[in-house]
């Protein structure tokens, strides 16, 4: 069958175990029949633990970067918000520098390309403020005017 196909007559394999679970194996195999030395399986057995201590390791990683990540974008949130209260705060009765101050922050935050703030005025849509936008779809804008 399948040993003889692929020309191997021992095969040795041993779990990797979290917290009893298996979460994988290690397996080798060799040409010659019999089974393999103690000192061996014990090494492969040495690995798999450092395998699973490894994958435990990585995992911890990525759940630590993640928290990280999700806190550095609340501080970031939050720090915008700040900066257009402060905006609001020295600019009263005059909104261009708040809208433009809220545009530039939802540009960062979003890590957007561009962007356009728009206030409704009866049937009408006016842009309040603008971040990088394409030149075209200025002139698109425009010619609807």
């Amino acid at each position: 069958g399948l040993a003889k196909a692929v020309t191997y007559r021992s095969i040795a394999a041993v779990p990797l175990l979290h917290e009893g679970n298996p979460i994988g194996a290690i397996a080798v195999a060799r040409a010659n029949a019999g089974s393999f030395p103690k000192r061996q399986i014990a090494l492969l057995q040495a690995f798999a633990d450092q395998a699973v201590i490894a994958i435990g390791n990585v995992r911890l990683f990525d759940e630590v970067q993640a928290r990280t990540r999700e806190l550095s974008e609340s501080l970031e949130q939050q720090t915008a918000t700040s900066e257009v209260l402060k905006i609001i705060s020295s600019s009263p009765g005059d909104l261009k520098p708040v809208f433009q101050s809220m545009l530039d922050n939802s540009v960062r935050i979003c890590e957007a390309k561009f962007g356009q703030m728009f206030l409704c005025e009866g049937d009408k849509v006016r842009a309040v403020a603008t971040l990088d936008v394409p030149v075209a779809l200025v002139q698109e804008d425009e010619r609807r005017g």
